[in-house]
């Protein structure tokens, strides 16, 4: 996915079909140095009216792995130690598509 075009309001991405999405921003999360990540609520209309409701993370992977399913934290760990050998940092992205109630909790 590519960002095409992002303002205070919607977020517009050109998926892997080169279709644009778009998004509306329903809440953003900025990072701190105490939570050490920052977020984003989306919300995005599909066709047929349905709502899609996603909360894209992304953070310091010793903040994210924790939150992330077993198989996905190994692969994950694995991922960030071998790019640490190589002397790189690394941040860790994470979704979770929300129920419209999951997201009013937001």
């Amino acid at each position: 996915m590519r960002l095409t075009e992002r303002t205070r309001q919607t977020v517009s991405l050109k998926n892997a079909n080169d279709e644009i999405e778009q998004y509306q921003v329903l809440e953003m999360f900025p990072f701190t140095s105490e939570t050490k990540k920052m977020g984003i609520l989306l919300k995005f209309e599909a066709e047929g009216g349905n709502a899609k409701y996603i909360y894209l993370v992304k953070g310091a992977e010793v903040v994210i792995e924790p939150k992330i399913s077993h198989h996905s934290r190994i692969t994950c760990s694995e991922a960030c130690e071998e790019f640490a050998t190589e002397g790189l940092r690394t941040l860790v992205f994470a979704q979770k598509v929300l129920t419209a109630e999951e997201a009013e909790l937001f």
